[in-house]
């Protein structure tokens, strides 16, 4: 499996890589700190998954899920942000086409269901 961690934060990224390492043997990762560079990788590394935070710098997160959805409907696409309690926000990364939504800070529990 393919893994692109969409995240500013490098302690977010080595937590992720770190959960999932521990779990799955055949996982290659990318990394991506902005919206730009996202977008840049995707079509490089081109991932069977992204992890992408809402608070990203440009262009955000919800941007790029919905970039992402329309460029491969079959991507799965995990958002995740501190804001997924507001109703709003949950409900726009719904229609954009998040495959599931998590509130951070992350638990690993909650990250290995996604999976």
């Amino acid at each position: 499996m393919r893994l692109l961690i969409v995240d500013d934060s490098t302690l977010v990224q080595e937590q992720i890589k770190n959960d999932l390492a521990e779990t799955f043997i055949e996982l290659e990762f990318e990394v991506a700190s902005t919206g730009i560079e996202a977008l840049e990788k995707q079509r490089r590394f081109n991932p069977d998954v992204v992890f992408l935070d809402y608070i990203i710098p440009a262009p955000d997160g919800l941007a790029v899920l919905e970039i992402l959805t329309r460029v491969n409907k079959n991507i799965k696409i995990i958002m995740a942000s501190s804001l997924t309690k507001q109703k709003y926000i949950y409900n726009k990364c719904v229609d954009c086409g998040a495959f599931a939504i998590l509130t951070k800070p992350l638990r690993k529990e909650e990250l290995l269901k996604t999976f």
